[in-house]
Order: structure tokens, then C-alpha cells, then sequence
């Protein structure tokens, strides 16, 4: 498994996915925030990440999941 880190919060960034079907297009990704984090706090992140993509790309289906090393997988 590949892995992008952010090392100033210690966020990495994996299985990061992307297809087109016609006219429409999909973005998947996981990332995996600090221990510390609440849940909330990672799914914060990934709904800041959610709307950069879709002001980039207008109409982009976007599923993600985020999760500490203490927490099972949240998915958005």
C-alpha cells in the first residue's frame, strides 16, 4: 500500500482513486489522521478535502474514508 504523509499533522493519504464513466467522475480516497483525532475532527478534514475537489471539478461523486490507528474506518 502507497502512502502519501503529510508530516506537518502526521496525515497520510492512501488508495487514492479516480475514473470517469461518460460524463460523470469518481474520486475515492482514504486517509488516516493522528491518533489524538476525534472522529470528527478526521471527517472535518475529509469534507475540507470533498469541497476543494468539487469546486476544482464541479460534479465529481467523491467517497472517502478516514481513520485514526485507534478507530475502525468511517466512511463519507
Amino acid at each position: 500500500m502507497s502512502h502519501r504523509k503529510n508530516s506537518r499533522f502526521n496525515i497520510q493519504f492512501h488508495a487514492l482513486r479516480s475514473r470517469l464513466a461518460g460524463k460523470r467522475r469518481f474520486i475515492s480516497f482514504h486517509v488516516l489522521v493522528p491518533g489524538a483525532w476525534t472522529v470528527r475532527q478526521g471527517h472535518n478534514l475529509c469534507e475540507q478535502i470533498e469541497l476543494k475537489i468539487i469546486q476544482a471539478l464541479p460534479g465529481t461523486s467523491i467517497i472517502y474514508s478516514s481513520r485514526t490507528k485507534r478507530r475502525p474506518c468511517i466512511l463519507g
